[in-house]
């Protein structure tokens, strides 16, 4: 059970590596099993990652978002963006990923409550607000959705303490 375990943890950091290679058109590993991949939508020219639609790109970064799996390389990918200034879409997907990559690691600077580092959560429809932690950054799941990019949700710790009801305070992106 244990080496089956750690065979599709492998697989997934394989394929997870490999998406997201492709996703930022990096060079992608050479010992990927070409069955993990379904190449239909993700494939390689010259060793390097790409993919065939956006739609392919954003449901997959969906997916590794979802699951906390994101890598750096939607926000090194904004030092090579020239190469996709033809394509809208594509800069502002990566723009998007970035700044949201920043916010959950740096927070945002307009509100002292909310200018530390914070957990980030996926979610579809509406946000299901988890009221244990004080800072967390919701980001919807679904690409394009209307009207917000994401939603930081801040409790004052102080209304806790004094037995009252919290209060919370909503940052809209």
């Amino acid at each position: 059970m244990q080496l089956s375990l750690n065979l599709n943890f492998a697989n997934l950091y394989r394929y997870c590596a490999y998406v997201d290679a492709c996703i930022a058109h990096k060079k992608v590993l050479s010992s990927i099993d070409p069955t993990l991949i379904d190449h239909r939508y993700f494939y390689q020219i010259n060793g390097h990652g790409t993919y065939a639609c956006g739609i392919a790109r954003e449901a997959v970064a969906s997916q590794l978002l979802h699951y906390r799996i994101i890598n750096a390389s939607f926000i090194d990918s904004l030092q090579s963006l020239d190469r996709f200034n033809n394509n809208k879409s594509v800069v502002r997907f990566f723009i998007e990923q970035a700044v949201l990559q920043t916010i959950r690691s740096c927070g945002l600077k307009v509100h002292e409550n909310i200018c530390n580092a914070m957990d980030m959560i996926s979610f579809e429809g509406f946000p299901n607000f988890n009221t244990k932690k004080e800072r967390v950054l919701y980001v919807p799941s679904e690409f394009n959705f209307h009207a917000i990019d994401g939603l930081i949700l801040w409790l004052d710790p102080s209304y806790r303490k004094n037995r009252e009801k919290k209060q919370a305070f909503l940052f809209p992106i």
